[in-house]
């Protein structure tokens, strides 16, 4: 199952919002916004899970167009081009209520709201309002991280540690390790220094890595060492293999932060790599350098 998340067009709010007026009552402002990773994602008939928390919003779509998934719905009539008459901004697709025509979902100083253009809220400000309630549904739901990374493409990851940002996180003996890469390192190393960005294989809000010139083998961590695999299809395998992205906790880069284990990111500690958190009170969970050992540059790749 693909689930995705409802994004500001030219951002990443990721939020979703319900309201609940009955009908012949005004449209009040929704309870509190929760995060969609808050919400419930099940599969098992007859429950309700995170598509159908939308049930009572119907999508607008273009005039002479049926709104996506819904093949037997009527035609969009043909409206004027400005939200307060029903058409979305470009680039995205707006939300309309569908027991409150003309009222739709608008994200407002950091809340979402169910709005009408020109109405007496302040989240009806008819300034912005076409751009506020258009929102992008077109990529799966990146919740779990908060920096965006392309995927299907080829990136080495640089350190960021001041003296050691010559060094590439590279695999070697099924094992992950750092060592100096530049121009004039030989083919192999510049090999196994890269590799694939793809979604996470247990969240596709995360990242996993796959080696380069072993497809279908991963960085994946085992007692906290961080290794090579095949992917055996097994739920262990593939959260071991899935890391969440925030911004570098050294203050640049990124962190790559254990999905199963969290507060554990891959760091290097004396050439070697792991998943590592500042708990311990040393060896590579020792808290000084966490930041800086912690915080990787994502770069382009040393074999295109």
């Amino acid at each position: 199952m693909v689930r995705h998340a409802l994004d500001v067009v030219g951002g990443r709010d990721g939020l979703v919002a319900e309201h609940q007026a009955q009908p012949g009552q005004e449209p009040q402002p929704g309870p509190p916004v929760r995060e969609l990773a808050d919400l419930p994602v099940v599969d098992e008939p007859g429950t309700r899970g995170t598509e159908d928390r939308l049930s009572g919003v119907q999508e607008v779509a273009e005039a002479g167009e049926r709104p996506r998934g819904r093949p037997d719905a009527p035609r969009a009539p043909s409206r004027p081009a400005d939200l307060g008459s029903g058409r979305p901004a470009a680039g995205g697709t707006s939300y309309e209520s569908l027991n409150f025509p003309g009222s739709y979902l608008r994200h407002y100083a950091d809340g979402v709201y169910l709005a009408r253009s020109g109405g007496p809220n302040a989240w009806d400000a008819a300034s912005s309002f076409a751009a506020d309630a258009t929102w992008s549904t077109g990529e799966p739901a990146l919740w779990r991280s908060s920096v965006l990374l392309p995927t299907d493409v080829r990136r080495s990851l640089r350190v960021t540690t001041w003296g050691h940002t010559d060094r590439y996180l590279r695999h070697a003996d099924s094992l992950a390790w750092t060592e100096t890469v530049n121009a004039g390192s030989g083919a192999l190393l510049k090999q196994d220094a890269t590799y694939t960005l793809r979604r996470g294989l247990a969240d596709s809000s995360c990242y996993s890595f796959e080696l380069a010139n072993y497809p279908g083998r991963y960085l994946r961590h085992t007692d906290s060492r961080v290794r090579t695999a095949a992917d055996d299809g097994s739920v262990l395998f593939r959260q071991d293999a899935t890391f969440r992205a925030r911004p570098g906790i050294g203050g640049t880069g990124v962190t790559f932060e254990s999905l199963n284990i969290p507060g554990s990111s891959l760091r290097h500690f004396e050439s070697a790599v792991y998943i590592a958190s500042d708990t311990g009170s040393g060896g590579f969970d020792r808290p000084q350098t966490l930041g800086a050992d912690s915080s990787w540059s994502v770069e382009a790749p040393w074999a295109p």
